[in-house]
C-alpha cells in the first residue's frame, strides 16, 4: 500500500500516520484511544474504526472495503505514541521480530521520585493475574522475565520530586514499565492502576491533566538490509514540566 492508501484508512479521530511502507505503517496513538476493542462498547474507541476479531486479532474483513489489519504489539489505553500495525498476511515478521528482541523500543515516563544513579537496568518476575474482573500485573518470582533499561532525562521540584526518564524495555511483557516503575519506587505519574495515588494527588492539584505520564517515542528495526527508524515527538503535557528535553 502507499502512504496515502494507508491515511484513507478509517483512523480514530486524533491517530496520525507517521511512516508506511508497502506492507506496515507506524501511527502517533493519543492517550484514551485503544489499540483494539475490548468487547463492543470499546468499537468506537479503538485506533481502527473497523470490525475486529478476538480470535484472528484482525481489524477488517475478507470481503470489506479495506484491506484487513493486524496489530504488531501492543500499547495500553493510557499510553501514547507510537503503535505498528501491517497488513494481516504480512504481519508475522513484525509480531516475531517483537519477540525476539529485534524491533528496539524507547519510551519517555514522568515518575513521582528520582532513580539512586542516571543509569539503571530493572530485571523482575512478572505475573499476570485477575482482580475485581480486572487483568492485573504483579512482580512474582515464578513470573515471566521482564527487563528495562533506563536513564534520567531531567529532574525538578514541583511540590514532589519528578523525574522524566528514557525507558528501554528489552521485553514485551503487559503492563511491563508500569509495573517495574512502581516496584522499584518511581510510579509513573497519573497511573491509576500501579501508581502513588498520593503523589498522583499531589500532581492534579498543581496541574490540570490526570494523563498518564508514558509516552512511547522510538520504534527501529532492521528488514531486507535497511535500518528503520520510526520518532514521535512527546505531547505538550511533557515539556511543559521539563522544556527542552
Amino acid at each position: 500500500m502507499k502512504e496515502q492508501d494507508w491515511k484513507k484508512l478509517p483512523w480514530m479521530k486524533g491517530v496520525e500516520v507517521l511512516i508506511s511502507g508497502e506492507d506496515w505503517v507506524a501511527v502517533n496513538k493519543p492517550a484514551g484511544v485503544l489499540s483494539h476493542p475490548n468487547g463492543p462498547k470499546d468499537a468506537d474507541r479503538a485506533v481502527l474504526s473497523l470490525p475486529w476479531s478476538d480470535e484472528t486479532e484482525v481489524f477488517g474483513a475478507p470481503d470489506g472495503d479495506f484491506p484487513e489489519i493486524r496489530l504488531c504489539h501492543r500499547l495500553d489505553g493510557p499510553t501514547s505514541g507510537i503503535l505498528l500495525l501491517a497488513l494481516a498476511d504480512q504481519a508475522d515478521w513484525f509480531i516475531k521480530a517483537f519477540e525476539e528482541g529485534r524491533i528496539h523500543k524507547t519510551y519517555r515516563a514522568v515518575v513521582a521520585g528520582r532513580p539512586r544513579s542516571r543509569t539503571f537496568v530493572w530485571k523482575d518476575r512478572l505475573v499476570r493475574g485477575n482482580e475485581e474482573g480486572k487483568l492485573r500485573v504483579r512482580v512474582g518470582g515464578n513470573g515471566m522475565r521482564a527487563e528495562t533499561a533506563g536513564s534520567e532525562v531531567g529532574f525538578r521540584r514541583d511540590g514532589i520530586p519528578l523525574s522524566l526518564l528514557k525507558l528501554e524495555p528489552g521485553t514485551g511483557r503487559t503492563h511491563q514499565i508500569r509495573v517495574q516503575a512502581a516496584k522499584h519506587g518511581l510510579p509513573i505519574i497519573g497511573d491509576r492502576n500501579y501508581g502513588d495515588f498520593g503523589a498522583n494527588r499531589a500532581f492534579r492539584r498543581k496541574h490540570s491533566t490526570q494523563r498518564l505520564f508514558l509516552h512511547a517515542t522510538e520504534l527501529s528495526w532492521r528488514r531486507e538490509g535497511r535500518k528503520i527508524r520510526v520518532v514521535s515527538t512527546p505531547p505538550e503535557e511533557f515539556s511543559e514540566l521539563f522544556p527542552n528535553t
